[in-house]
C-alpha cells in the first residue's frame, strides 16, 4: 500500500473491519463513557499510526470504517469496539459514527452513497461454537446497559435490523449515480438474505465490498447481478488460502485499489506482494454503474475521447 499509495493518492480508504486483530482494543467497552482514552492500550500507535502515519499518500486520508468480529474481541464481545465509534471526533482520518452508518461522497459531476453495515450478528448464531460465539467470556459485564444475556440481539440483531432499514431509507431517496455497501462478513452474508436481494435489484446498488476472509477474490452474484468484493486483509498472519512463497502471486492476502467516476469503476487487485513487497495485481476489474446503464446520454458522452481522470480510493481490510 505505502508503494502504491503516493502514485494513486487516494481520497480515502475503506476499511471492513479486524483493525485490532486477534482480540480488538484492550479497554473493556463503555468504561471510559463518551470519552474514553484515545489510546487506551497502545494499540492505536503501534498498529495503525506507526503502520500507516506519515505515509505519503495514506497521511492524514479519512479511514471509512466498519466493525468486525475481532474488534468487538472475537469471541468476546466486551473489548474497546466502542472506543473505535468515539475516535471519530478525536481523529481527522477515522470515520466509523456507529455500529452502522451512510455517508455520501460528492464529486463534481456525481455522488457515492456508502452503507455501512455491522454484520457481526453471523457470530451469535450457534452458542455451542465456543471458537466463534461472540456472547461470551463476560457473564457480569455491562456495557451501554447490554448484558452478555442480552448481547445478542441488543447488540448485534439491532445493529444488523437496523443496518436494513438504514439501507432501504437510504436506497429509496437516493439520487446518487454509485450506491456502494461496506460490510466485515463475506459476501454471502448479505446475498443470501431475501431483503438484501430484492433491495440490490430493486435500486441497482452497484457492488459489495465485504473482508473476513483471509483471501482475495472477486465475483459476481448471478442471482442478482451484483459485483462483490472480499478485499485481501484477513488478520493476523495466517491466510485461508495458498501463499505463493516467496513470490506473492497468489490470492492469500493483498488490498485493492480502485478509481471512479460518473459512469466507471475500476479496480485493481494487489497481492501482499510477496517478500520483497513488490506491486503484484493480481486481477483488474471495471464495471459501468446501474445508472449510467439506465442512461444512455452518460453512457455516450463518457464513452467519448477525453475520458476524465479517475479520481481515486482504497479498499483495505
Amino acid at each position: 500500500m505505502k508503494k502504491v499509495a503516493p502514485i494513486s493518492n487516494p481520497d480515502y480508504v475503506l476499511s471492513v473491519g479486524d483493525h485490532f486483530y486477534p482480540g480488538g482494543i484492550n479497554y473493556e467497552c463503555g468504561t471510559g463513557g463518551n470519552t474514553p482514552p484515545k489510546d487506551p492500550s497502545g494499540q492505536w500507535h503501534a498498529q495503525f499510526d506507526a503502520v500507516y502515519g506519515g505515509s505519503p499518500g495514506l497521511d492524514g486520508k479519512p479511514w471509512m470504517s466498519v466493525l468486525g468480529n475481532h474488534d468487538y474481541g472475537g469471541y468476546a464481545w466486551f473489548q474497546g469496539w466502542d472506543q473505535q465509534i468515539f475516535q471519530t471526533w478525536e481523529r481527522d482520518n477515522w470515520v466509523m459514527p456507529g455500529q452502522y452508518w451512510s455517508r455520501k461522497v460528492q464529486y463534481l459531476d456525481f455522488a457515492v452513497d456508502y452503507y455501512f453495515l455491522d454484520s457481526n450478528v453471523v457470530d451469535t448464531y450457534d452458542p455451542h461454537d465456543a471458537n466463534h460465539y461472540i456472547c461470551q467470556h463476560f457473564p457480569s459485564s455491562t456495557c451501554w446497559n447490554v448484558t452478555q444475556n442480552s448481547c445478542a440481539q441488543k447488540l448485534f440483531e439491532q445493529a444488523w435490523s437496523g443496518g436494513q432499514a438504514m439501507v432501504e431509507k437510504g436506497l429509496k431517496a437516493s439520487t446518487s449515480e454509485w450506491k456502494i455497501i461496506v460490510t466485515h462478513f463475506p459476501p454471502p452474508v448479505v446475498l443470501a438474505v431475501p431483503f438484501y436481494k430484492n433491495v440490490i435489484t430493486k435500486y441497482g446498488v452497484d457492488l459489495v465490498v465485504t473482508g473476513h476472509a483471509h483471501y482475495q477474490q472477486t465475483g459476481i452474484d448471478k442471482e442478482t447481478g451484483v459485483h462483490w468484493i472480499i478485499t485481501g486483509g484477513g488478520g493476523g498472519v495466517t491466510t485461508d488460502s495458498a501463499p505463493d512463497y516467496p513470490g506473492g502471486h497468489d490470492e492469500a492476502y493483498g488490498f485493492i485499489d480502485f478509481a471512479i467516476n460518473r459512469t466507471n469503476l475500476n479496480w485493481d487487485m494487489y497481492s501482499w506482494g510477496g517478500v520483497d513487497g513488490d506491486m503484484i495485481i493480481t486481477q483488474s476489474v471495471g464495471i459501468t454503474s446501474k445508472s449510467a446503464q439506465e442512461d444512455r446520454f452518460w453512457d455516450s458522452a463518457y464513452a467519448a475521447p477525453g475520458l476524465p481522470q479517475l479520481p481515486e480510493a482504497m479498499l483495505l481490510v
